[in-house]
């Protein structure tokens, strides 16, 4: 009698066991869903920052070529027009 009830008990937690097993893998395989994704969202991010910094680039390097080409073509002896006067206030 006491036999069977130890292996009533042992079943009982091997049964516990079991169930413990399993939803803790199915908790982890969500996790790992959700990492997944998380990754996927944070290389789209990374490559959208990517490109905008290459088209900033662009932009400031196309400005910058425009104002050297000005600057440089600015004589240091041609005389700057002078700023309107301010009308009475």
């Amino acid at each position: 009698d006491g036999i069977i009830k130890d292996i009533q008990d042992s079943e009982a937690r091997l049964t516990n066991a079991q169930q413990t097993f399993d939803d803790l893998t199915v908790k982890i395989t969500n996790l790992s869903a959700s990492i997944s994704a998380r990754v996927v969202d944070m290389r789209q991010n990374t490559m959208r920052l990517g490109a905008f910094d290459l088209d900033m680039t662009a932009y400031y390097e196309k400005n910058r070529a425009a104002a050297n080409e000005i600057c440089s073509t600015k004589q240091p002896d041609t005389q700057r027009s002078p700023l309107p006067k301010r009308g009475p206030q």
